[in-house]
């Protein structure tokens, strides 16, 4: 899961792991740092572990509620999934981000690290755009090699859509695990509107 916060950016995030297997499977759920403020980037901050959840069935976490968690959290989660033979098990994962404060809320799916890509197309980029702004949490999903990630974004002024298209980029390095935060601008100025594609060595 990219993105699991806790009393951050006014946000709490609940995510629930299902087991989609045939068989019961024994979880791991690995909760990593990605703030730099809070020590070291890809530490293991807190891990649960779930022994023979049946299939069919789901864990359910709520960070803003988690003890093991600090008081405030921005990371990722790793979850690794076990038959009782050791076999690779089979779980989906969805997350739920809400806000503290208002009535903010967003969703997306977990990610298998089959899964991931070293290239990835994002169809919109704004910055300052229709009262918008874009961020992307790009998770690191190999489990020993830091990651150097670039997210090159494509744009042009809200002001003057026929504008030619402008590129600019950033680059993170991210640790085994973690995750870094990508936010449009200030990389686009005030009023742009694009693309991006973000890839890794």
């Amino acid at each position: 899961i990219p993105t699991v916060l806790k009393n951050t950016f006014d946000t709490n995030s609940r995510f629930s792991v299902q087991n989609v297997d045939t068989e019961a499977n024994n979880l791991v759920v690995r909760f990593i740092n990605g703030d730099a403020a809070a020590g070291a980037i890809g530490a293991e901050v807190a891990k649960d572990e779930v022994a023979a959840l049946p299939s069919n069935a789901a864990k359910y976490y709520d960070a803003g509620t988690l003890a093991s968690l600090p008081a405030s959290f921005n990371g990722s989660v790793i979850i690794e999934a076990k038959r009782a033979g050791g076999a690779d098990g089979k779980v989906v994962a969805t997350a739920l981000e809400l806000s503290i404060g208002g009535t903010g809320a967003s969703a997306f799916e977990g990610v298998p690290s089959t899964a991931s890509a070293n290239t990835f197309y994002m169809p919109s980029a704004l910055c300052q755009a229709y009262g918008s702004t874009s961020s992307y949490a790009v998770q690191n999903t190999d489990a020993a090699a830091a990651a150097s990630v670039t997210v090159k974004y494509f744009y042009r002024p809200t002001s003057d859509l026929n504008a030619a298209l402008v590129s600019a980029e950033e680059t993170k390095s991210i640790a085994p695990g973690a995750k870094a935060s990508f936010v449009g601008c200030p990389t686009m100025p005030d009023g742009s509107i694009g693309s991006a594609v973000i890839t890794s060595t």
